[in-house]
């Protein structure tokens, strides 16, 4: 579904440039909803060069429609946008030295900080969009670092002269960036129906302080075949298990699992830790995805 929302920069550059209180971006806002605008879009500066925290936080509390505010990825705005959770975040380059915004972010070479951003901001409960060059290798990164939606630089399309092989090109980049974004962006609103991560953190529940240490007790190596057997221990459970764990401290680790039946369907009495190990057969092993991979694989092939 096609949705509006107005960006009122320009109110506020106007404002800052006259140096007065007015013409008020709030209130082209609400006249732009007036209108039967879905939203509305402003755009908060490091510099401060168009709109204010003032006006972004007045926006938050008058806003009907959706509130999209642009930012770079800078600790200090995401830490506003956390405290006035807009309906959306779209992540944008800024530079000090250009009057509007030329370029799309480098999602590629700056993966790690926006990633963190996105994480940020998500956490907040805060839609992320991302302002990217419109090409497929940047679209895909965009969902990579867990961006639900996209916008694209159309600079070089809206240079290009009508009519033009260039004007016919860039329209084509921008239509195969959007065919990817589209498809993400479907992607991200289905996963996120059902939170999973969210609802594993908000109704796990931690076993500590239930249980004391056993204190060593005395072995008698004459009774130790006939304990083993009463609490379910096999020869392959002290060679292949507990002597490894033993001797290096760690979990041993095999190449094709354990192929066990179930403890839970068992008649016979099971160790507690059996009912709550990943059995081998309960396992798939898929194939690497040259697609979902492709951020750390490679289909190139030289001859």
């Amino acid at each position: 579904m096609v949705r509006l929302l107005i960006n009122v920069d320009h109110v506020a550059t106007l404002r800052q440039q006259r140096d007065t209180i007015y013409p008020d971006p709030v209130v082209a806002a609400g006249m732009c909803e007036l209108a039967g605008a879905d939203g509305v879009t402003i755009h908060l500066r490091e510099d401060r060069r168009h709109a204010q925290e003032r006006d972004v936080r007045i926006l938050r509390q008058t806003v009907r429609g959706s509130l999209n505010l642009e930012m770079a990825v800078v600790p200090s705005i995401i830490d506003i946008a956390a405290q006035v959770v807009p309906e959306m975040c779209t992540l944008v380059p800024e530079k000090r030295e250009e009057r509007t915004t030329e370029g799309g972010l480098d999602v590629r070479g700056r993966g790690a900080e926006i990633g963190k951003a996105v994480r940020r901001l998500r956490d907040a409960g805060i839609e992320v969009s991302l302002f990217i060059d419109p090409d497929e290798e940047s679209a895909r990164v965009c969902a990579d670092l867990g961006a639900s939606q996209a916008e694209l630089h159309t600079g070089d399309y809206c240079h290009a002269k009508v009519g033009s092989v260039a004007a016919s090109r860039e329209l084509a980049r921008l239509e195969r960036a959007g065919r990817i974004v589209v498809d993400n962006e479907i992607k991200g609103k289905i996963s996120r129906q059902k939170p999973y991560r969210r609802w594993l953190e908000e109704n796990h529940i931690e076993l500590r302080g239930l249980f004391q240490p056993s204190k060593p007790t005395p072995s008698n190596p004459k009774t130790l075949a006939q304990r083993l057997r009463a609490f379910g221990y096999t020869r392959e459970d002290l060679q292949m298990i507990v002597g490894p764990m033993a001797a290096n401290g760690q979990e041993p680790v095999g190449s094709m699992g354990t192929d066990t039946p179930l403890a839970v369907l068992s008649d016979q009495p099971k160790l507690l830790f059996h009912y709550f190990k990943q059995l081998f057969a309960q396992v798939t092993n898929p194939p690497i995805d040259p697609l979902r991979e492709g951020l750390v694989m490679s289909l190139m092939s030289f001859t």
